[in-house]
């Protein structure tokens, strides 16, 4: 899976977050000070395994979003119809 970029509203702040995929992580960074990584759970949800000055409420919203859009894909690839 190739990098890409979440936008969303928390706490009333906008936030920008660019994810880069790893077989067994995502990496998510918000900015150079504000970083967390989540690794892969068996039963496809994600855990906090390391955070730079990222709040829980925020790593929790950060992780739904990327399995949305993880999900998403998913299901759009098996819809592809190859002739």
């Amino acid at each position: 899976m190739h990098q890409f970029t979440l936008t969303f509203d928390h706490d009333n702040k906008h936030f920008l977050v660019l994810v880069t995929p790893t077989p067994h992580h995502y990496h998510a960074v918000i900015d150079e000070d504000h970083e967390v990584t989540f690794t892969k759970k068996e039963d496809g949800s994600l855990d906090v395994a390391d955070s730079k000055l990222i709040e829980n409420p925020l790593a929790t919203a950060i992780a739904t979003r990327i399995l949305e859009y993880v999900n998403a894909n998913t299901r759009d690839e098996s819809f592809t119809s190859t002739p």
